[in-house]
């Protein structure tokens, strides 16, 4: 049977990329592998600073930016950069990534502001590096109804 969830079929894909590696490198990311999910995707590129990682969103699904009622491209992934986006405790996952190198699973709700609806989440945050050992991006899909 197919698997219909996004974030199982994100973490398929990011299995089939590593292979046996600790971490998939992202030159080897295929967007074109995963384009039916890929408008309820989020990139973020690792940007070069002295003390700890910080990340930038690069690219976000239309889709998901429908969800948020803005485009984020640009901006830094950290709970005060995106106190506008009712999720934006995912933000704190990104961290959980960095530290397990590991795919991190989420899920819950926030109230969307611009429908004043309930927004029922289930998200995944799957580490890409340079090299097998250090993250360079980190791939989100998000899954969500709104109520």
């Amino acid at each position: 049977m197919h698997e219909k969830r996004l974030t199982a079929r994100l973490e398929s894909y990011w299995n089939l990329v590593r292979k046996d590696a600790p971490l998939p490198q992202y030159a080897q990311f295929n967007q074109g592998a995963i384009d039916d999910l890929w408008q309820k995707c989020m990139l973020l590129a690792m940007q070069p600073s002295a003390s700890k990682p910080v990340f930038r969103i690069s690219s976000v699904g239309h889709e998901l930016t429908g969800l948020l009622g803005h485009d984020l491209v640009g901006r830094e992934v950290s709970r005060a950069a995106l106190r506008d986006f009712g999720g934006g405790k995912i933000a704190t996952k990104v961290d959980d990534v960095v530290v397990a190198c590991s795919p991190v699973f989420d899920d819950g709700k926030f109230v969307n502001k611009n429908t004043n609806k309930i927004v029922k989440y289930r998200a995944c945050l799957l580490p890409f590096g340079a090299d097998s050992e250090h993250i360079s991006h980190i791939l989100m899909g998000l899954s969500w109804r709104e109520f």
